[in-house]
């Protein structure tokens, strides 16, 4: 895949010297696209990230585990009584904060939107 975005992700792989950054293959991106965006592609940088380091990343986002981030998050949503009404993927957590893009957007590089969803 040829690099827009991400080459310098590309070009320092060891940004943890501990963890080796491992990408996934075309054909698991687009089973990803079909599970959740009905097919659509993912935009571009997501789609770049995801063929760089979707399996194994050492950038601190979320390793595969979009399934069970996705149901967190909709849990999390629910119990603080929030709906969202237009497509998103959620794509990493830190506590109970979700870091999301939205997917009717049709931007190349998404605006990232983090969003807290417990109250006090």
């Amino acid at each position: 895949m040829e690099l827009k975005y991400l080459q310098k992700l590309k070009d320092n792989p060891s940004l943890n010297p501990r963890i080796k950054i491992e990408g996934l293959g075309k054909d698991k991106i687009q089973e990803l696209e079909s599970h959740y965006n009905r097919g659509d592609k993912f935009p571009l940088a997501f789609r770049e990230y995801l063929f760089l380091a979707g399996i194994r990343s050492g950038t601190g986002v979320v390793d595969n585990d979009f399934e069970e981030l996705r149901e967190d998050c909709e849990e999390s949503l629910e119990n603080c009584g929030y709906t969202m009404n237009r497509p998103y993927f959620v794509f990493d957590r830190l506590d109970s904060i979700y870091s999301i893009f939205f997917l009717d957007e049709d931007k190349e590089d998404p605006d990232i939107y983090i969003r807290s969803v417990w109250r006090l």
